[in-house]
């Protein structure tokens, strides 16, 4: 993706020239990754984003059953080391670092690209660097590595090795210019087979496969100390421009599971541990997130934050700024362990398909009668028949993209349909497959103010955000409000959140600060990455639209970098006499 990411699972989220990496934190009792595989058949995960972190037991069916104290701190050797239990932490980084020649620099000429100034590119990538060897991950996953200058290609060989990590790169087919590199730091793990696969699809998009292994014992049993093996994929997914790319995005991540399953057949490999990393282009709402859990698939991120696959939890976290300058979460680390089990790759795939047609026939704001009738079309009979519905799959662009589904795919989804095999399929037949799949949106392109129809701002009165909105979060009662989003606002800069041509306002749910300095007095700056929040002028009551009475106030601050600029932020609170846990924020860029 034209873009960037970031997550830490040890510190708070942070970003680096508008960057965000993943970093997760592996105990080594048995893979590396986020949340990983052990001895005795139980996962670990750590689940805390600071130095008190928490290390959580889970079981094989992914659910938390304790939660044990302890303190996760760096090791010299790049490691984290978990005090309670004395071992090793192995970690891994997902990065999308923005290759330059897609870096626009000027809003107003797409073609000024950062590819065209050394200076700028190179600054950049070298702090990207300063910040990948300070974190020093067991693992490194790059998307966008810009493939096409030998210069910076050898700026990353030259500083990983000389940091102990051996790299492997990949270009994107039809000289694309950027492609992927996977960084192995060789002192803690063989790379035993290297693959490359090359999706040939319209988005000439590839992918890495590593088979490593611990070169250091990872776990013990009655045997001894032995080396874990495991399988890292690196990939970046196809950009959803429209919802008729769904489909390519789904063939390429059921490529990249159909050539794991195929090494380790051809291989002879018993079930190990599989981690998938990359930019995957698509959120928590979307098929692909769906599609990888009903595989087995957990989030690291997730299982360390002790987020669910709810709609609530799906706009609690974010990983990247796209090209369109929206925020949201799409880069993932995936963990597989081999005691988890999925369905059959076949019946995922045709359970994601048949949501991507209701989609698009929602999409089409037809009905369920309607959606029945447009298959059937001018079919004499209360059914439809296979021609009918290849017609209908054709009319949804499921059929004629470069990489559209094909014959033999559409022949297993028209016997999926035709449950009783009688060969047309009848109204109960429809619903029950298609209408009644679930419908996924790939949302990696929506913003805060998304979605709404055109022309709908949102513009509460000072009033309704604390009496309708901040009264309701804190009695539990506004589950999900896609127009306030929750995060910690001092984890980014402004520009991070929205951009400085934007008119709008971005509203956030956030904690509330409680910094109190020597004398007692509690301080109004709100630090946030290398600026501040200051305050500025007097606090403002809120009252009530019904009377005078004051129910909160209003706050306003402005953004120092060091000097003031023109970003200013409004903060609602209630009463100090009401314990409310959250502060309601109300970002915007002043023009003038």
């Amino acid at each position: 993706m034209v873009g960037q990411s970031n997550f830490r699972a040890l510190l708070p989220l942070t970003k680096r020239c508008t960057c965000w990496p993943l970093t997760v934190p592996f105990l080594v009792s048995g893979v590396v990754g986020h949340v990983m595989a052990v001895a005795d058949e139980k996962e670990v995960a750590v689940v805390d984003s600071n130095a008190n972190s928490n290390v959580g037991q889970l079981n094989s069916g992914g659910n938390e059953t304790t939660i044990l104290n302890g303190t996760i701190s760096r090791t010299s050797s790049g490691f984290f080391s978990p005090t309670m239990t004395e071992e090793p932490c192995i970690s891994c980084t997902t990065f999308n670092i923005l290759a330059p020649i897609y870096k626009r620099l000027d809003h107003q000429n797409q073609n000024i690209r950062e590819s065209d100034f050394r200076a700028f590119w190179f600054t950049r990538n070298q702090k990207i660097l300063n910040w990948l060897l300070f974190e020093r991950s067991s693992i490194i996953c790059l998307q966008e590595f810009w493939v096409g200058s030998e210069e910076l290609v050898h700026v990353y060989q030259e500083r990983l090795g000389v940091a102990g990590y051996i790299t492997f790169q990949l270009a994107r087919t039809n000289n694309r210019g950027d492609g992927l590199l996977t960084a192995v730091h060789k002192d803690y793990f063989r790379v035993l087979n290297y693959q490359e696969l090359l999706f040939n699809d319209f988005g000439d998009r590839v992918a890495q496969l590593l088979h490593v292994q611990s070169a250091v014992p990872l776990v013990q049993n009655q045997n001894g100390d032995t080396q874990q093996e495991f399988l890292v994929v690196n990939t970046h997914l196809l950009f959803p421009h429209d919802s008729s790319l769904s489909i390519v995005r789904l063939h390429q991540v059921c490529k990249i599971l159909q050539y794991v399953e195929t090494y380790q057949k051809e291989n002879k490999l018993s079930h190990m541990p599989i981690i998938l990393c990359g930019d995957w282009n698509g959120s928590k709402r979307g098929h692909v997130y769906k599609f990888l859990r009903s595989q087995g698939f957990v989030s690291s991120y997730d299982i360390a934050h002790q987020y669910t696959d709810s709609d609530a939890d799906a706009h609690k976290w974010v990983s990247h700024r796209n090209h369109r300058g929206n925020i949201c979460g799409v880069d993932f680390i995936w963990l597989r362990n081999p005691i988890k089990s999925g369905k059959l790759l076949k019946t995922s795939w045709a359970e994601a398909v048949f949501g991507i047609i209701k989609c698009q026939l929602l999409k089409a704001s037809l009905n369920e009668n309607d959606a029945f009738a447009f298959f059937k079309a001018d079919e004499p009979g209360d059914y439809i028949t296979y021609s009918a519905f290849c017609e209908g799959l054709r009319q949804v662009n499921l059929i004629g993209l470069p990489c559209g589904l094909s014959f033999q795919q559409i022949k297993d989804l028209w016997i999926l349909v035709d449950n009783d095999g009688n060969g047309i399929v009848d109204y109960e037949e429809f619903k029950q497959r298609i209408w009644n799949s679930a419908c996924q949106v790939e949302d990696s392109a929506a913003s805060p103010m998304q979605s709404a129809p055109p022309g709908w701002r949102f513009r509460p009165t000072d009033f309704e955000l604390l009496d309708h909105y901040l009264k309701n979060k804190r009695l539990g009662h506004l589950t999900h409000c896609f127009d306030i989003r929750e995060f910690e606002l001092c984890d980014f800069v402004p520009s991070d959140l929205l951009p400085e041509s934007s008119n709008e306002e971005f509203y956030f749910f956030c904690p509330p600060e409680n910094y109190v300095e020597k004398n007692g007095r509690h301080k109004t700056h709100r630090k946030a990455r290398s600026g501040i929040w200051r305050g500025t002028g007097k606090t403002n009551s809120v009252t009530s639209e019904d009377s005078d009475e004051e129910i909160g106030t209003r706050k306003i601050f402005v953004y120092y970098d060091p000097k003031p600029t023109k970003w200013v932020m409004h903060e609602y609170a209630f009463t100090a006499k009401l314990d409310v846990p959250f502060k309601v924020k109300c970002l915007n860029h002043v023009s003038k």
